[in-house]
């Protein structure tokens, strides 16, 4: 007999009440990250004056690994190497195979010109930095 078969009534109506997802600590956690994560980056980078040498690119550096590779790894394991995906793979290859491909597509005719193209890095961050006096060279 399965768990929601023993529920009462009344008890599934107090569960649907609830407004959290699971728990206050799970939504506090995952839902709402942004409580606990900001003052924690802006604590690590506190006293730098450039954030990138900060222990808070070591955090989004482990961030980063953690969820968002292995978000892409899984998806794209999902996606070509298990045969539940293979139908649809097999009828819309533009959006499995040509759309994941076209970002290595060559931009140029020659490789220098390519290189030429590249924004270096923290450019951005140096132009927003100075209030658009770029820092950069």
């Amino acid at each position: 007999m399965s768990d929601t078969a023993t529920l009462t009534q009344p008890t599934r109506a107090r569960e649907a009440r609830t407004p959290w997802v699971r728990s206050f600590a799970w939504d506090a956690f995952w839902l709402q990250s942004a409580l606990w994560l900001s003052p924690l980056a802006l604590l690590l980078a506190h006293g730098y004056e450039d954030p990138g040498e900060s222990p808070l690119d070591l955090l989004v550096f482990g961030l980063t690994a953690l969820f968002w590779i292995s978000h892409r790894f899984g998806s794209s394991w999902l996606a070509y190497a298990t045969t539940a995906y293979r139908p649809l793979l097999r009828a819309e290859p533009v959006r499995f195979v040509v759309v994941p491909l076209a970002p290595t597509a060559p931009a140029g005719k020659k490789p220098h010109e390519r290189a030429a193209r590249r924004v270096p890095r923290g450019y951005y961050l140096g132009v927003l930095r100075r209030g658009g006096e770029n820092i950069v060279s």
